[in-house]
């Protein structure tokens, strides 16, 4: 994984908007990259409950329907976590951008 990869994931696990708008605005490819378990940044998103974060990437366009090594869409993933309001609020917001596809 590249350095700006790396810098792509910690950003989202941290919750750090003001860094990952910067990036995505220099490198709008970074909404495809991948960790070692194949998720993109939606994918961690969900797992560290950051519904501002999951609603940038979503407007920036990242593709809700990719899967994890373990055959995972982020819906799949928000689907797996204890439900919670954020979880709840993330399963809504994906829902909505699934119906409007």
């Amino acid at each position: 994984m590249s350095v700006e990869h790396k810098k792509y994931f910690e950003a989202i696990k941290c919750g750090e908007m003001k860094d990952l708008k910067v990036m995505l605005l220099v490198d709008p490819t970074l909404l495809s990259a991948l960790d070692s378990m194949l998720m993109n940044g939606l994918h961690v998103a969900i797992l560290r409950k950051q519904c501002l974060i999951i609603q940038l990437l979503i407007d920036k366009g990242i593709d809700v329907y990719h899967l994890d090594m373990a055959g995972r869409s982020p819906l799949h993933l928000a689907n797996e976590q204890e439900p919670t309001f954020t979880i709840n609020k993330i399963k809504s917001m994906l829902n909505d951008v699934l119906k409007d596809k």
